[in-house]
């Protein structure tokens, strides 16, 4: 019974520090991407598979959007819905938006879009 107890604890951790680490991942890609515009370190985060559909050449193209967005705030709310993608939801001097990133299997970014249009989640209770 004892052993069954730890194993259920160990499961049970584990699930939630990976889902933690995604989180946590996910707010240091934007911190790098928005406040350092370090694409390099962001592009770390990324599977070898999205990193050859975004690499560090066309993400540093975002230096334009940033521009128009004004200074990084700070990201307000994280959201995750029902397919495991996140949401952070992002605030900017002149605009928030939500940032969408997927996790693949070895906890890698395999996926990130950036959104205008805020998406509510309900209310966590």
């Amino acid at each position: 019974m004892k052993q069954l107890l730890v194993f259920v604890f160990i499961t049970m951790f584990g699930a939630f520090t990976f889902a933690q680490s995604q989180e946590a991942l996910g707010r240091e890609c934007i911190y790098h991407l928005f406040q350092k515009q370090d694409y390099k370190k962001v592009t770390s985060y990324f599977s070898e598979d999205f990193k050859k559909k975004l690499p560090e050449d066309k993400l540093a193209q975002t230096d334009q959007l940033l521009q128009a967005l004004g200074e990084y705030k700070g990201i307000v709310e994280v959201n995750k819905d029902d397919k495991e993608l996140y949401y952070y939801y992002v605030r900017f001097e002149n605009q928030s938006m939500d940032v969408v990133i997927g996790f693949d299997k070895d906890n890698k970014i395999s996926g990130l879009a950036l959104k205008s249009e805020h998406k509510e989640f309900k209310s966590k209770k």
